[in-house]
């Protein structure tokens, strides 16, 4: 069976936004990471770049826009991407999932950042958080279990990509090093929380989510430079 995906105009497109959002706010989110925790180890040689970037980007609507941004990015790549329709549709529902929990949540496994949103969310938040608590309600392994779906179900998909791109390369990278970095994080506040007051397993896990969003964004720029290739 032949297995290759090949984009005529309209999934061009399509996957070329995609991966558009996807370098938006994996430069904002990766910014913000080095920022929000500078005074770790490591964190000072990058500080200087990630002030940069924020004086740029660091405007009121990416900030509310951000996460829906990567969330909505990474759909349009894996239905651009993938032609199996029950892949497709799984990691639709999960990244949908994420993203009403990050409105309810402090912070959020796919980041490790607090996730400002848009106040028109209200009335999706309102009608879904019932539905979301029920869900993590089921049992506790349910949540971790949820968000460390999403990063290998993109690993699969991007994994199974047929012509092999080295856009899609990248992106399978970032998500490896999006799965490490929600292990250690479901480690450290689930079973052993004495890590979590270890400057170097914070450091660790904080450079694995780093460099989740340095992947997707060499990998953003690749597939926006190959627009034009099927």
């Amino acid at each position: 069976m032949n297995k290759r995906v090949y984009n005529k105009t309209f999934g061009k497109i399509f996957r070329t936004l995609g991966f558009l959002l996807i370098l938006v706010s994996s430069i904002y989110f990766g910014a913000r990471l080095v920022l929000e925790y500078n005074t770790l180890p490591l964190m000072n040689f990058l500080t200087p770049f990630a002030d940069f970037i924020d004086s740029i980007i660091g405007i009121d609507f990416i900030q509310k826009y951000a996460f829906l941004m990567l969330l909505v990015g990474l759909t349009f790549v894996v239905w651009a991407i993938r032609r199996g329709i029950i892949f497709r549709v799984l990691l639709t529902f999960l990244l949908l999932v994420m993203s009403v929990y990050a409105m309810v949540a402090d912070i959020v496994y796919m980041t490790w950042l607090p996730i400002s949103v848009p106040i028109w969310w209200a009335s999706i938040l309102d009608f879904a958080t019932p539905l979301i608590d029920q869900l993590f309600a089921l049992h506790g392994a349910v949540e971790p279990a949820i968000v460390l779906l999403v990063p290998i179900l993109l690993w699969i998909i991007f994994r199974n990509k047929k012509p092999g791109r080295l856009s899609i390369f990248m992106m399978r990278m970032g998500s490896v090093a999006m799965a490490l970095a929600i292990i250690m994080v479901v480690v450290a506040t689930d079973f052993f929380t004495d890590l979590q007051g270890l400057d170097i397993y914070v450091t660790i896990y904080l450079m694995a989510y780093i460099f989740t969003y340095l992947f997707y964004i060499v990998g953003s720029v690749f597939g926006i430079i190959g627009m034009t290739k099927p």
